[in-house]
């Protein structure tokens, strides 16, 4: 059966610990396919330094 997971933080370490939490239980053969983006916003807090929010997400999609 083929299986999905989603990964999306604002800490892209966060993200990489989730995708290889994954990849610990599973044989290579099983993975199809990882889908990986970052997006930007613009953020609300006026203190920010940078004024973005950088979200990263992944979709790990692997066969059970």
């Amino acid at each position: 059966m083929i299986q999905v997971r989603c990964f999306s933080s604002i800490d892209e370490s966060v993200v990489e610990r989730g995708i290889n939490a994954v990849f610990s239980g599973l044989k290579r053969e099983k993975l199809i396919d990882i889908k990986y983006s970052i997006s930007t916003c613009p953020d609300s807090d006026t203190d920010s330094l940078t004024g973005f929010i950088t979200t990263y997400s992944a979709l790990v999609i692997y066969e059970e």
